[in-house]
């Protein structure tokens, strides 16, 4: 379990990811191919709900947030619809 997962669980808030690195990483190296479309990350809601509650809760809406893996940039536009505006991201994906 890694450090980020031990705090949020110590405060009482669910990990989005609870899988090990190496489970992860295995996952991204092949992922199913209808979970990694665009599309599917444009409809699934509750990564990018849980995440701006997550902001919402511990942030401000001044902050400067840098998504790192943003894909199509999902997370970043529930974050602007909720008032964060100093958004960036970036995706390295090559076929994005």
């Amino acid at each position: 379990m890694t450090i980020v997962n031990k705090v949020l669980i110590r405060w009482g808030i669910q990990p989005l990811f609870a899988g090990t690195r190496k489970k992860l990483r295995s996952y991204w190296l092949l992922p199913p191919e209808e979970a990694n479309k665009p599309e599917a990350y444009l409809e699934g809601r509750g990564r990018s709900e849980y995440l701006t509650g997550l902001m919402k809760r511990f942030g401000n809406p001044e902050n400067t947030i840098l998504e790192l893996g943003c894909n199509v940039g999902r997370n970043l536009l529930y974050l602007w619809q909720n008032g964060f505006v100093n958004l960036s991201g970036i995706e390295m994906n090559e076929h994005e």
